[in-house]
């Protein structure tokens, strides 16, 4: 079963990998990832467009203040 800090880890995480797809640095610090076809930055800028933010993220998975 897959709990709310999981749930939210994944989003956040998956947040990360499309900023490094796109070319931008992760939100840790890693380096873009380097000869992505145009294609898939493309699609991962667009995905990225209504992505939510971390604290929205932590609303949708249960984590209320």
């Amino acid at each position: 079963m897959t709990t709310k800090d999981e749930r939210l880890r994944s989003i956040v995480y998956t947040k990360d990998f499309l900023y490094r797809l796109v070319g931008l640095q992760g939100m840790y610090g890693q380096p873009p990832y380097k000869r992505v076809p145009k294609e898939v930055k493309g699609q991962a800028r667009t995905l990225l467009r209504h992505f939510p933010g971390e604290g929205e993220a932590e609303r949708m998975c249960g984590h209320e203040d």
